[in-house]
């Protein structure tokens, strides 16, 4: 692998999720996950702010705010793991194809339109994914006798595994198929590798249920949570969205054609490595079963949860590549590549201007409290005159106000307008959502 072009793309890739830490505004889950984490550790870890997710991840993003509670500290968060992330596929490229073609497999995660969705935010999809690539690959070390120190790597595994599980049931569709693949091997080859992975399995969904007994009933208020999924369970959003490439027809038509051609190329190999088979097995068994459940009953996974999927994507991307004839290969890398890179600023550009195509909808108040003047206000007071859709939005103007979201902008007191007031120095100066009063 070449060293310079990887730390090349490293730092595109880096430069590219710093530039929508910054740019961006906060939104409502990201917000969410940043007024939960503020709570006591008990009040987390006893599922007081949030009853549908489990805690993990809550609790390391209230020692991350220990430091600063602006936002794109906690972003930065996210960007690290994205950084640690790219040095795991790297090995997990190394670990499945020829060293020539891996540095393919790390420009596909680093451009990916899917993964760019998340690398930048306060929530929990890139630190997954960085715990699930860390599982596969100790796993991948173990099933094949690598690991000269196997006590650690055993007991390594299994805490990575329950740390999964208590960040966020996005870990689910990854460990379930994984312990049933593994008992699978077991079944079929006897070999005790995979028995020892089975119990290590065990041992970590029991660590979670008894470290997250609140699992036995948040569980089903998360699945009634996500019922407005039902409306997005259709190929004509899925499939551009899990491709990475949205809104862009063309370019939904040129990966899925790679992506076709990946899986056939995949297929006709008959060399199944195990790692590959972990990835691939869990991707589509996690998404059958949430599929075939969401169609017949109600909405099972969340489109954020699936990150197993998206993995499986690029690496069948990966396999198509890696799998063209020899006389036209290097014509076609360059031509999907040149569509990697179109399609991902085009998806930059989408998660700017067009976030509710990707399931994001942003609060309004850095932009509003930019486009008037507040200097020397000391406090703006908020009327509401109808019922707000979440109350986040009111704790999201007060975490505004407080500076969070802008370098340099002084802290400036929220207040309730209250009639009976002396509200003479008072200029409203905003009557979306809620009216907004600048106070002298």
């Amino acid at each position: 692998m070449n060293k310079k072009l990887f730390y090349l793309l490293l730092f595109v890739g880096i430069l590219s999720r710093i530039f929508l830490v910054f740019r961006l505004p906060i939104w409502h889950d990201e917000f969410y996950s940043i007024w939960a984490a503020q709570h006591t550790i008990l009040q987390i870890i006893h599922s007081v702010p949030d009853i549908v997710h489990p805690p993990g991840f809550y609790l390391i993003l209230h020692f991350w705010g220990l430091i600063s509670t602006k936002l794109y500290w906690y972003r930065l968060f996210s960007v690290i793991a994205f950084t640690t992330n790219v040095f795991l596929v790297k090995k997990l490229a190394e670990k499945i194809g020829e060293d020539k073609y891996s540095l393919l497999l790390v420009f596909l995660y680093i451009f990916s339109g899917y993964f760019i969705i998340f690398d930048w935010q306060v929530r929990m999809y890139t630190p997954i994914d960085t715990l699930i690539l860390s599982s596969i690959l100790i796993l991948s070390n173990l099933s094949s006798g690598r690991s000269n120190k196997k006590i650690i790597a055993w007991t390594t595994f299994t805490l990575i595994n329950f740390l999964g599980l208590y960040v966020d049931y996005a870990y689910v569709w990854y460990f379930v198929p994984a312990a049933i693949l593994c008992l699978g091997y077991f079944a079929f080859k006897r070999d005790s590798k995979f028995i020892y992975a089975l119990y290590s399995f065990l041992i970590s969904g029991a660590l979670f249920v008894i470290s997250y007994p609140t699992i036995l009933f948040g569980g089903l208020t998360g699945i009634r949570g996500i019922e407005w999924m039902a409306d997005y369970i259709t190929p004509i959003f899925s499939v551009p969205f899990f491709l990475g490439s949205h809104t862009t027809q063309i370019f939904t038509l040129v990966f899925w054609i790679l992506l076709m051609y990946g899986i056939y190329k995949f297929i006709r190999s008959r060399n199944y490595n195990f790692t590959v088979l972990v990835i691939v097995f869990s991707a589509i068994l996690s998404t059958a079963a949430a599929l075939i459940y969401g169609y017949f009953f109600t909405p099972l996974f969340h489109f954020r949860s699936l990150q197993i999927l998206g993995l499986m994507v690029i690496l069948f991307y990966y396999f198509g590549l890696v799998g063209l004839p020899s006389k036209i290969k290097p014509y076609v890398i360059s031509v999907v590549i040149f569509c990697f890179l179109t399609n991902f600023i085009l998806v930059n550009g989408i998660i700017i201007s067009s976030p509710g195509s990707v399931l994001i909808n942003y609060f309004p108040w850095r932009d509003i409290l930019n486009s008037t003047d507040l200097r020397g206000i000391k406090t703006v007071r908020y009327k509401i005159v109808e019922p707000l859709p979440t109350l986040m939005l009111l704790y999201g103007l007060k975490y505004t106000l407080e500076g969070n979201e802008n370098f340099g902008r002084p802290s400036i007191q929220m207040m309730q307008y209250n009639q009976y007031d002396d509200n003479s120095g008072c200029i409203k100066f905003n009557d979306t959502l809620m009216e907004l009063y600048k106070c002298k």
